[in-house]
């Protein structure tokens, strides 16, 4: 993230979003890896005049046994009909070299969202191999629309799960509901940002939206900043910045100057649990997000 500039600073607006940095051991193709995720078309950045930053608030590590475990499930799966269950994009791609390639026919694999189906096709994995709920068809995106998807099919013979440390709980034992051989492999670990790097997340936004016209008002001249969140986990890491950056603006005036968006009620629910505000909650993907930029 470079120090803002004067043409940064001549955007209207500031999006901060979160995203988590990808690191895999040498046996699982190497280091730490660039995420490839959506960001708001150069096209769009520059009607809506938005200056975008992605911070990652978290790292997430491949577990020493995820290898070893995920292929012990994997033979004995084969020739069965089975599916693999992965919570999000980014530990999708995290794990990607540990699954099987090319991807077997009767195997499917189960993702909580269009973002996740669409990382999952450029990977490798055939359309007709993924279970998940879709924006398109109006289902929510989260465990819930995934499992009213696996609901609708016929059983599996053996789910293996892969999660990190933490999430959701619930996600499991819903899932033995539906199937009686389910193995949970806790496959990567979450290590949140340290110290020094969100604090200076917290100088540089400081810097950008200092007033842009001295002679101005501060309420006017103060550049918006929107937090884009999409885990509770950078809603932990990155709170005491929003919190540092609200406190920098009057009352009557944070409505307009300061927002959080998140994809999940679970996330909102966090956001307020820490004491921030103005928390919008909005369908995952790049459209939902660009139409409320545009709207705001």
């Amino acid at each position: 993230m470079q120090e803002p500039s004067e043409d940064s600073r001549a955007k209207r607006m500031l999006l901060i979003s979160s995203r988590p940095a990808l690191v895999r051991p040498a046996s699982a193709g190497a280091g730490e890896v660039p995420q490839s995720d959506w960001a708001l078309p150069s096209s769009l950045r520059e009607r809506l005049q938005v200056e975008e930053w992605r911070f990652p608030a978290f790292h997430l590590h491949v577990q020493a046994d995820a290898a070893q475990r995920m292929s012990a499930w994997t033979q004995r799966a084969l020739g069965s009909r089975a599916l693999i269950v992965c919570v999000s994009p980014g530990s999708l791609e995290l794990l990607w070299p540990l699954l099987p390639q090319p991807w077997p026919d009767c195997l499917l694999l189960g993702l909580m969202g269009d973002g996740s189906a669409a990382k999952a096709m450029a990977l490798g994995v055939p359309e007709q191999a993924l279970v998940y709920p879709s924006q398109r068809r109006g289902e929510s995106q989260d465990s819930g629309g995934l499992l009213a998807r696996l609901g609708a099919l016929d059983p599996f013979d053996t789910i293996m799960l892969l999660k990190g440390n933490g999430g959701n709980l619930d996600l499991a034992p819903a899932l033995e509901g539906l199937c009686r051989d389910v193995e949970v492999v806790q496959a990567y670990r979450r290590t949140a940002a340290d110290a020094p790097s969100v604090n200076d997340l917290l100088r540089r936004v400081m810097q950008w939206r200092e007033p842009r016209a001295p002679a101005a008002s501060a309420a006017s001249s103060i550049a918006p900043v929107v937090f884009y969140l999409t885990s509770s986990e950078a809603v932990d890491v990155l709170a005491p910045v929003i919190t540092s950056v609200a406190a920098g603006v009057h009352e009557a005036q944070r409505s307009g100057r300061i927002a959080i968006i998140t994809t999940h009620p679970r996330i909102e629910e966090r956001a307020i649990e820490r004491g921030l505000s103005l928390v919008v909650c909005l369908s995952p993907g790049v459209d939902s997000l660009a139409q409320w930029l545009a709207d705001n």
